[in-house]
């Protein structure tokens, strides 16, 4: 009569160690260079995307990759080490991520036409190199929450360093962009960070907020010696564009545009190292203290205006 629970504990048991075992968060290597496990020996990159369960970590050891690579899983980490090179013909991109919240580091793309496509949200990129593509080093199609950091983007010989789409609630931070067509541009995105990022020397432009892009920070950015425009702002509203280093003055479409506030960006080859501007004739620039809009709502910031 005391069988029916000991077996039952027992089965209890086993599918504990089972979940246990399926939930575990696995790290995934390939290259040359190390003893593999979880069965990654003789698989390929895209073999191992597949097999890869939410959080996992792939760390890439030492290799060239030639291929297109297609993530569709989350919460991935994948870490390249030093000298990992992904090189991809003309047009055709190295990553193409699907999947929500996956961060890339220390990737260095050498060639191809984009280095990341984006699809999903959460998208991190850092301490990555991309150069030498026909078209973008980073294309988002949209989404919310991506963040990319200490990125070196040069030799862009299509179109844009970061094609940010129509992306929300999303930093760029301390990122260097050369030797694009643009450098970064916008379309219907709304309250991103842009901070410490060098764009310069760019073939027209710096950075362009287009098409109802609204309530976007710039400040403490390097936009300079791009020689059209280094930011501009068409059809767009309750932008702040403030402590930049630019080379001329933030050039706005006439109408549309509506509270932008431009202030105490430093002009390099100015007397004056100060400007303050709005587009807006309903609206007066905020005092020092005053409210602003910032990243979707109203909040207390402090802004040293000139006169």
């Amino acid at each position: 009569m005391k069988v029916f629970p000991i077996l039952a504990t027992g089965l209890i048991l086993a599918m504990l160690m089972v979940i246990s075992a399926t939930s575990e968060n696995r790290t995934h290597h390939i290259g040359l260079a190390y003893t593999y496990t979880y069965s990654d020996e003789n698989r390929s990159l895209q073999e191992i995307f597949n097999g890869a369960t939410d959080a996992d970590t792939i760390i890439i050891d030492s290799g060239t990759f030639t291929d297109e690579y297609i993530v569709n899983g989350n919460n991935l980490s994948i870490q390249a080490s030093d000298g990992v090179i992904f090189q991809r013909g003309y047009n055709e991109a190295v990553f193409i991520v699907n999947g929500d919240y996956n961060s890339f580091n220390n990737i260095h793309v050498n060639a191809g036409g984009f280095g990341f496509r984006v699809q999903g949200n959460g998208f991190t990129l850092t301490n990555s190199t991309i150069e030498n593509v026909n078209v973008d080093a980073v294309d988002f199609n949209a989404g919310e929450n991506h963040y990319l950091s200490n990125n070196l983007f040069r030799n862009i010989s299509g179109s844009y360093c970061i094609d940010a789409g129509s992306i929300n609630d999303s930093t760029i931070l301390n990122n260097t962009c050369h030797n694009a067509v643009i450098g970064l541009v916008f379309n219907f995105a709304h309250n991103n960070t842009l901070r410490f990022n060098n764009i310069t020397n760019n073939t027209y432009d710096g950075i362009h907020l287009n098409d109802n892009s609204d309530g976007n920070l710039l400040e403490f950015n390097w936009v300079y010696d791009n020689p059209r425009r280094d930011i501009y702002i068409y059809n767009s509203t309750l932008n702040i564009v403030v402590n930049n280093t630019l080379s001329m003055e933030v050039n706005e479409s006439v109408g549309g545009n509506q509270s932008n506030v431009i202030a105490d960006n430093t002009i390099i080859g100015q007397t004056t190292t100060t400007t303050t501007s709005t587009t807006s004739t309903s609206t007066s620039l905020p005092t020092q203290n005053s409210q602003v809009p910032l990243k979707g709502g109203w909040n207390l910031i402090s802004i040293p205006l000139s006169t």
